[in-house]
């Protein structure tokens, strides 16, 4: 099989653009969780507001995470080439992911999921409604429910079935990485994936659950997407006024979407499912390319919160669903009158500053705990 010999390495100003798109990420994947559709009720401008920048811009955020380590994966694999970059691979991937995976569905078992279990009348729906977990009781199938092993549903910590999707894709990467090392096949390995993941909603009910949370389609593909841009960069060879195309596309598209779902309900949702996922692959294109075009990002680097991505990624949830329960949602609104909008905000700028506290308290307190928790990032 051909191989390219173009394979990117990591620069200094690389390794910035990738902690800065990593941390705005992990931002909108907090707005995304905090986005609830009570909040946005109608179709005046806070509706309008809340569905766009809630619901319909942070569907990206998650899908650049595994381009983003499909390409460092492919990157330091010399398209499959360095000597002994597998089991080096695999070394790293247990520090940083699975050690800190296991230690945040721990930490999310002893805390956050009673909280939601024992006093869902202060959560408003249980954490766990995606996974097997119905049941407040000890036993050895909640227990592997708890990490997530059942692979039909999210484990404790339900957002990091990124991880677990992840780990996944490590132990397969090897003939992935040789095949996407020929242009040609890769990007029609490419395509026909793509397809795939554009169509997957049709799929009967059984296969969807597996492929979005057990073995996610949509995981795979961005996976295939960044080991394919580490070993054939397109960054050079589209114009630039061209490229300066993909973010308003992305606005357009994601105006379009969020004006289908205000109006037209159940209507369209065909036309809604493939909006969305067209807004979030060119939402990957856009973020990365206007990272290029603003010169103020490469700024972004230089603050150390930018570095905190992952520790936001795990820790938001947990305190979207105690500090800011339905409880607390209930006080903001009837008795301190804030409205659908603030009350938006609040959902996700608190979470994100909290974590972000508690992440530099413990960079300088306790570095050992934040290193475990993070992985060494």
């Amino acid at each position: 099989m051909k191989t390219s010999s173009s394979v990117r390495s990591i620069s200094p100003e690389l390794s910035a653009k990738l902690t800065v798109v990593s941390f705005i990420s992990a931002c909108f994947v907090v707005i995304l969780h905090a986005y609830e559709k009570s909040l946005a009720v109608g179709t005046g401008p806070t509706a309008w507001i809340v569905t766009f920048v809630g619901w319909t811009l942070p569907t990206f955020a998650v899908p650049i995470f595994f381009v983003i380590s499909g390409f460092l994966l492919g990157v330091k694999s010399g398209n499959g080439t360095k000597d002994g970059w597998y089991a080096q691979a695999l070394r790293k991937r247990v520090r940083t992911l699975l050690v800190p995976y296991l230690i945040w569905c721990t930490i999310y078992a002893l805390t956050v999921v009673p909280f939601t279990m024992f006093g869902n009348h202060l959560a408003g729906r249980s954490l766990v409604h995606n996974t097997h977990l119905h049941e407040p009781v000890l036993s050895w199938w909640n227990l592997f429910c708890i990490y997530g092993a059942d692979m039909s549903g999210f484990p404790a910590n339900g957002v990091l079935w990124y991880v677990r999707n992840l780990l996944i894709l490590v132990l397969i990467a090897p003939p992935l990485i040789k095949f996407l090392a020929n242009k040609w096949l890769g990007f029609l390995l490419l395509l026909i994936f793509g397809a795939t993941f554009f169509l997957h909603d049709w799929m009967p009910r059984s296969y969807w659950q597996f492929f979005e949370t057990g073995f996610s389609l949509r995981g795979f593909f961005y996976f295939l997407l960044g080991l394919f841009l580490a070993a054939h960069p397109i960054d050079n060879a589209i114009p630039r006024q061209l490229r300066s195309l993909v973010p308003f596309a992305w606005l357009v598209v994601g105006l379009f979407f969020t004006y289908l779902r205000l109006y037209s309900g159940g209507d369209s949702l065909t036309a809604q499912r493939l909006l969305a996922k067209t807004a979030n692959l060119l939402g990957v294109g856009a973020i990365w390319i206007l990272y290029d075009l603003i010169p103020s990002a490469r700024r972004l680097a230089k603050f150390s919160v930018t570095h905190d991505s992952f520790f936001l990624y795990a820790a938001h949830l947990g305190i979207i669903f105690t500090v800011l329960c339905a409880k607390s949602q209930d006080i903001l609104s009837s008795r301190l009158h804030i409205p659908s909008l603030g009350i938006f905000i609040i959902r996700f700028a608190v979470p994100i500053l909290l974590s972000l506290t508690i992440a530099e308290l413990l960079k300088r307190y306790c570095p050992r705990v934040y290193a475990l928790l993070t992985g060494g990032r």
